[in-house]
């Protein structure tokens, strides 16, 4: 996508959101999951977090450079990312999401500092875990360990982490009450092996803690479906404590 402002510009959320590309697809699509087979499983909406969406709005290198010389200037962006994201969770939820998946990668510790997080994303995140009906999870890629207790701070309902964090970690900051989602590494366990190594490292990650298993990120086109059937035969067979 072509770079849209820059960070002295003041953004506005378009009234036509939600008729602007693929938007009414995705939300048809949950109109069908939910017909289809909303009786037997849950189903989540996606929508991507205030940071990457500023981020898209300026492109990354601008506003990695503006969180350490002049991070005020993105609240406006964060703002706006905040309502588009909102806008369209809320859509999500009346075609039928039982749950709204934040996904916010460049809010990452591997781009950001913790404290960028704390201090630039935080509220917003806030605002939209508040401002949704439903349970909200927050996902952020990359090693979370750092700001596990700024996620915690958005009041959400899940956490989602991906292996290069410590389930471990995650589960003493969080205590017994925090829900943990995820674990199972997308390329290197559920692309590139068979299904016996999804079930051990399936099995690994939830004895380290998990509450709920799932992906560790988005799933790589041609990962062998015997995987995935065999992950999910796992978290259908495991005696949680």
């Amino acid at each position: 996508h072509p770079v849209l402002h820059k960070l002295d510009d003041i953004p506005k959320l378009p009234d036509d959101f939600l008729e602007r590309g693929r938007i009414p697809q995705l939300i048809e699509a949950i109109r069908i999951m939910k017909r289809e087979v909303g009786d037997e499983v849950a189903i989540i909406g996606g929508i991507i977090g205030p940071f990457t969406i500023a981020g898209a709005m300026l492109d990354a290198v601008p506003i990695l450079k503006a969180t350490i010389k002049s991070p005020d200037k993105i609240h406006p962006f964060l703002e706006i990312g905040e309502q588009a994201g909102t806008l369209l969770g809320k859509a999500l939820i009346d075609a039928g999401a039982d749950l709204i998946a934040v996904e916010d990668m460049q809010a990452s510790p591997d781009l950001i500092a913790p404290k960028s997080y704390q201090k630039l994303e935080v509220e917003y995140q806030r605002r939209q875990v508040e401002a949704l009906d439903v349970p909200v999870i927050i996902h952020i890629c990359g090693n979370v360990d750092k700001i596990i207790p700024f996620m915690e701070d958005t009041c959400c309902a899940a956490i989602s982490i991906e292996p290069k964090s410590d389930v471990r970690v995650a589960r003493k900051i969080l205590g017994p009450e925090g829900i943990l989602i995820g674990g199972v590494d997308t390329a290197k366990t559920l692309f590139m092996k068979g299904p016996e190594e999804v079930r051990a490292g399936s099995i690994e990650q939830i004895e380290m803690g998990l509450d709920i298993l799932a992906p560790g990120c988005a799933i790589a086109p041609g990962t062998p479906i015997e995987n995935l059937l065999e992950m999910v035969k796992v978290a259908r067979e495991y005696k949680y404590d």
